[in-house]
């Protein structure tokens, strides 16, 4: 399906105006056409004119495009008549090709460094008011702390083991899987290369899941009414799902309740494939992002004109701030169809959200962390298991960018050690505090140990960076492994109601592309406007084991 969105004429070089990185059309532009329109939305280019793009680019292997080649690329186009836009955009992607390397490797004299392609210049002109780009300010330590880590009582030793992702499959920058590199390669050092605790669920026959990593047990369909089928109304309200673990009774165990937003996401799998920007109904070549061995799972439930990404689980962790429109309280949710973690609002077009819900008992201490600072730079989190360094980056880079850093940090051996890496994705989660938040707490979601370095974010506020992980957020498409995962510490922005709003919460895991220019996306992406975050920081991670060994 093509889509028609309202473009800008600009003038421009050939290049940028004919590939434009516009993104497709965000899903609410999408969703806003009936189906009486669609027949109109297939016209945006010809049938001759999708034959001919892929007819151009059948002489090519996508996997070893030249500047030349590109260069040859974009004149056929302009020759064929092929307009540029979105429709543009997704021909390429349907033909095997990625259309922002075509655009990068294809811009006159181009100036790219050869550790990395991150296409910046060469952008059109804008005709519209856009943020200045965050600004970097001095590194900021907050010298008490203003809301206690964790409640409750210490954690013990080894606690909070994190789960691994189960990612297993490698990803260029541009998003085409390929072999895992060699140290001497600049994105080395991906998720798939370093193996943690790895998953080790069991099936209890009774309806629970045992977690042997964890400790915990789960509850193993969030069929709540029992009526053999998962769908809108096995939904709950936050308050709902609250009160019904109180006198939920499962395999002859009581204690069940809500889990805390750290244990759901113990669940979530990497393997899985996030569906968004699909507009089928046939969800069957998809992988969710938990493990359907020993969990029952079903996306959002079409039939009641819900998306197949409606797939948001609750969690019992509140943000201690609010977000845009969230009808007065925000809740963190997994959303095991697109593997993010969001700040839902409880209200949602005056109605009182609904969420899948899966009960956990067992023990209550996972998830809180026992910071150690080392007084060296350094500070260990004994209920992980876990070594950080207690400074960020101080800059934002690109992912690919971000690999590198880590591995020019382990050659200069840096605070004393040579095998840091980029956290994965619930690593990095597990550093996150959501009992503070910048407008809480004046500080970033993570212990006062750590320094984390301020930003101007999108609406001009002082606020704090978002952190590269090294997991690959897998989509559907053709050419998969486009985005990397990352956390936000700061506010998670979004652009509604014509203003730079947090609309997902400090403490949001979000993914964006790995390369390329967050200016393209001037108002964000997507129905809620997420501003594009290309260029994170990064928070190195070791194993703590280790240490005797230094």
């Amino acid at each position: 399906m093509k889509h028609i969105c309202k473009l800008l004429i600009i003038p421009c070089t050939l290049t940028a105006a004919l590939i434009s990185t516009i993104a497709p059309c965000p899903a609410f532009v999408r969703n806003s056409f009936p189906d009486t329109n669609r027949q109109l939305i297939q016209q945006s280019l010809s049938e001759d004119q999708i034959a001919s793009i892929h007819n151009i680019l059948q002489a090519y292997d996508s996997s070893s495009l030249t500047s030349d080649d590109a260069q040859k690329i974009v004149k056929a186009f302009m020759k064929n008549g092929i307009p540029a836009g979105p429709s543009l955009h997704d021909a390429i992607i349907q033909a095997g090709f990625d259309p922002r390397k075509i655009r990068t490797l294809a811009q006159p004299n181009p100036t790219r460094s050869q550790r990395s392609l991150n296409p910046t210049s060469s952008l059109p002109a804008r005709r519209f008011p856009v943020p200045p780009p965050p600004k970097q300010l001095p590194p900021y330590t907050e010298p008490d702390p203003v809301i206690p880590n964790t409640t409750g009582p210490p954690p013990e030793s080894g606690s909070y083991p994190i789960v691994d992702t189960g990612q297993e499959r490698c990803y260029d920058s541009f998003g085409n899987k390929i072999s895992c590199p060699t140290e001497e390669n600049l994105i080395y050092g991906q998720d798939a290369q370093h193996n943690g605790n790895m998953p080790n669920l069991i099936n209890n026959g009774d309806g629970t899941v045992s977690d042997s990593v964890t400790g915990l047990m789960w509850q193993q369909s969030p069929d709540t009414d029992n009526d053999g089928d998962i769908d809108t109304t096995d939904k709950m309200t936050f308050q709902e799902a609250v009160a019904h673990a109180k006198n939920y009774s499962l395999a002859g165990y009581n204690d069940w309740r809500l889990p805390s937003i750290k244990e759901l996401y113990s669940l979530i799998d990497f393997h899985g494939t996030d569906p968004s920007g699909y507009q089928g109904l046939d969800d069957s070549a998809f992988i969710p992002f938990i493990n359907t061995n020993h969990f029952d799972f079903a996306y959002g439930d079409t039939n009641s004109n819900e998306r197949l990404i409606d797939a948001q689980f609750a969690s019992s962790t509140l943000y201690v701030a609010n977000t845009g429109n969230d009808g007065g309280q925000t809740l963190f949710g997994v959303n095991f169809a697109d593997g993010r973690i969001k700040g839902y609002g409880l209200s949602l077009f005056d109605r009182d959200k609904t969420f899948y819900v899966l009960y956990v008992r067992g023990k209550t201490s996972y998830g809180f962390n026992n910071f150690h600072d080392q007084n060296d730079g350094t500070i260990i989190d004994s209920a992980s298991n876990l070594m950080w360094s207690k400074g960020d980056s101080g800059r934002g880079m690109n992912w690919e960018e971000s690999l590198d850093w880590v591995q020019e940090k382990n050659n200069g051996k840096h605070l004393g050690y040579n095998d840091w890496r980029l956290p994965n994705a619930k690593e990095l989660q597990g550093l996150v505090d959501y009992s503070r938040s910048p407008a809480t707490s004046n500080s970033a979601a993570i212990s006062h140990l750590f320094e984390t370095t301020t930003i101007t974010n999108e609406a001009g506020q002082l606020d704090f960076p978002s952190f590269w992980s090294s997991t690959t957020h897998a989509n559907w498409t053709a050419i998969p492994g486009r985005n990397g995962v990352y956390v936000s510490f700061g506010r998670a922005m979004g652009y509604m109601h014509g203003r730079w709003l947090d609309v997902h919460g400090a403490g949001a895991q979000r993914s964006d592309p790995k390369i390329g220019d967050p200016a393209q996306w001037p108002y964000g992406h997507g129905p809620q406007g997420d501003a594009i975050r290309i260029n994170n920081y990064i928070r190195l991670v070791r194993d703590a084991y280790q240490i005797a060994e230094n």
